[in-house]
């Protein structure tokens, strides 16, 4: 009985090997990836875009020049703090557990392999420009999105106080 229990447990353990893949290198394969495609640089790009953002709106506020230190000093202070959250020891892991939860070892490991051939490698040099660019057209679409926007929520608007305006009306003449 003893042997069949510690033949059991030993069976088992092997079972369990086989059906959780090795966490260790799961990470590793994601952290791979993740320093092939300059991850923490792009991380670290985005408090330079976050600064510029903040340029751009303190600049729609159209404020007296006797304010723009009030400003300087909020944007300081709003940078400081996104500094410290975007740090990159501070999201590493993070990224790593989404990679880790989307992908398989597998996967993560070609992708990995097809980033660090040559094509690829000449496609993640270029990311950061084509996803300035995609921004600069999205920026461009924004403000006619945004005035069909504002025709349907007025349109809706209408609408809605016209039922009211009717159902109140209805209601009245009950009475």
């Amino acid at each position: 009985m003893r042997l069949f229990l510690g033949v059991l447990v030993n069976l088992l353990f092997v079972l369990c090997s086989f059906a959780y893949p090795d966490e260790a290198s799961h990470r590793a394969a994601a952290e791979k990836l993740i320093e092939l495609m300059h991850t923490k640089e792009v991380v670290g790009q985005l408090y330079g875009q976050m600064e510029q953002v903040l340029d751009r709106q303190f600049i729609k506020m159209e404020m007296p020049d006797s304010e723009r230190p009030v400003l300087k000093r909020y944007k300081n202070i709003l940078l400081i703090v996104l500094e410290a959250e975007i740090d990159w020891e501070k999201v590493k892991d993070d990224f790593i557990e989404t990679y880790t939860n989307r992908y398989t070892e597998d996967e993560l490991k070609a992708m990995a392999a097809s980033y660090n051939a040559p094509a690829g490698q000449e496609f993640l040099d270029r990311m950061p420009m084509l996803m300035q660019e995609e921004i600069i057209i999205s920026q461009k679409k924004i403000p006619g999105l945004m005035n069909k926007t504002q025709q349907i929520n007025v349109e809706m608007i209408d609408e809605l106080r016209a039922r009211q305006l009717k159902k109140n009306q209805g209601g009245s003449n009950r009475l």
